[in-house]
């Protein structure tokens, strides 16, 4: 797959932040591709108190991180149904933790854009690579708690916050 990974190394380096699911077959399988690649966050799943999901695979050789993909209200397509009715259903997967863990990075690149200096723009995978592990704070599995940063903060102190999560190193040893 040299030709993707060419593509999403392209995209990576021109400012897209990449995310994908970590796989739901557990140990059974390696991380699939792409979520396996250095340049891209691989996400994978936890319940609602942020415990790893038996489906969800571990992160050995695999810089991963996690949020929830259990039981998430999801709209679906019922049959027979009419433009006006709405339908929704609970959902469990790697595939569903991942669309929240690029909302949570939507949120930070958005709010780093708006309130932040501009040297602190977390629209880079360095960047947000320092957001998600500060979120994580070292918890098992990557768990990302943007709560960490957004306690109920004044907006400027949360500011701060974020930009002083930027400058510091990235750790060595992630989730």
């Amino acid at each position: 797959m040299p030709g993707i990974t060419n593509i999403l190394n392209y995209a990576v380096s021109h400012g897209i932040l990449v995310f994908a699911s970590a796989g739901n077959d557990g140990e059974n399988t390696p991380i699939p591709f792409p979520a396996r690649l250095n340049n891209v966050f691989c996400i994978g799943a936890t319940d609602g108190l942020g415990k790893p999901k038996n489906f969800s695979p571990s992160a050995k050789g695999i810089e991963i991180y996690s949020t929830l993909g259990e039981a998430v209200s999801a709209a679906s397509d019922p049959e027979n149904c009419s433009l006006d009715c709405f339908s929704s259903q609970r959902r469990d997967g790697t595939s569903v933790a991942c669309p929240i863990a690029a909302g949570i990075a939507a949120l930070l690149l958005d709010y780093t854009r708006r309130f932040g200096d501009s040297l602190y723009d977390a629209g880079n995978w360095t960047t947000m690579r320092k957001l998600f592990l500060g979120m994580s704070g070292g918890k098992e599995y990557g768990y990302l708690t943007p709560w960490q940063l957004v306690s109920p903060l004044e907006p400027q102190t949360f500011a701060n916050k974020i930009q002083e999560t930027i400058r510091n190193p990235a750790s060595e040893n992630p989730p």
